[in-house]
């Protein structure tokens, strides 16, 4: 079986952690204020909760979607790819794995304005003028980078599951 109950708790988790990184990178003056300054830990925890309950606030119902949809696409692949590596680790047969789409989903961030700080670091800014909607088709390409990873990973671990029986030669 592909989906265990820990692989999918562990994506449910890695799809928090990146909904949380998300509020952060859209808050993280606030944040970083909050967390240095002088507040009371029950403060703190209101602000982060508020935060992050009142993210349907700050982007449209199809960015949130969206997010979410790129956040759990992002949890399983992560869970599926480390699933993988512990896999061919235990056989001794591990080589390199890229998880360029994970990386294009975790920038993206759903809107442009989240993933935009996040690419910079990568120098890639600038070559967002040149796309054709000006980089708010990004949590799209996503999308269809990470579906077509994790359909790749699944079908591995399938193939890996059970055996194939050769079919018999006709005489």
């Amino acid at each position: 079986m592909v989906f265990t109950r820990k692989l999918l708790v562990t994506s449910l988790l890695i799809t928090l952690l990146y909904l949380l990184f998300v509020v952060y990178s859209m808050n993280s003056a606030l944040i970083n204020t909050v967390i240095v300054g002088n507040y009371s830990l029950g403060f703190k925890v209101k602000l982060f909760s508020a935060l992050f309950l009142g993210l349907q606030t700050t982007m449209t119902n199809l960015n949130l979607l969206l997010l979410t949809i790129n956040a759990m696409l992002t949890g399983l692949t992560l869970s599926l790819t480390v699933q993988k590596i512990g896999q061919l680790r235990k056989m001794g047969n591990i080589h390199l794995v890229a998880g360029g789409s994970s990386l294009l989903g975790i920038v993206s961030g759903g809107c442009v304005s989240c993933g935009l700080p996040l690419l910079s670091l990568l120098g890639l800014t600038g070559s967002l003028l040149y796309l054709p909607f000006k980089g708010a088709e990004l949590p799209y390409v996503s999308l269809f980078l990470l579906s077509l990873s994790l359909v790749f990973l699944i079908r591995n671990n399938r193939k890996e599951a059970y055996c194939e029986v050769p079919k018999k030669r006709k005489k």
